[in-house]
């Protein structure tokens, strides 16, 4: 059984790296090149779905009647989670938006 401090650092790291994938996504959506975009988009979540796992598995101990730790870093990790799952929401936009520019400029340009 991991401990409580290694399941709120495992959901730490997760839900960061998971953020740190949408936000590259983005980056290079604005190069142009959606395809590394939408594979930074897809390892995003699957970091994101290991974080929420965890962080699952806590509440359902908790559920059971179990009492979680309460500390800095499991609400750190939770904002985390959270800011990862509305970064996702953005980065998306942002892609849809500059896919639908560069396909605009290349209809006016003559290239498919």
């Amino acid at each position: 059984m991991e401990s409580t401090e290694t399941q709120f650092l495992t959901l730490l790291s997760n839900a960061g790296a998971a953020r740190s994938s949408y936000i590259e996504a983005v980056s290079y959506a604005e190069k142009k090149d959606f395809e590394k975009a939408s594979e930074l988009i897809k390892e995003g979540d699957k970091l994101y779905a290991e974080g929420h796992k965890v962080h699952f598995k806590m509440i359902q101990k908790e559920s059971a009647g179990q009492k979680n730790e309460l500390s800095l870093l499991l609400i750190h990790a939770e904002d985390l989670l959270i800011g990862a799952e509305m970064f996702k929401i953005v980065a998306e936009s942002f892609i849809r938006v500059y896919k639908n520019m560069n396909d605009e400029i290349n209809a006016l340009k003559g290239i498919q």
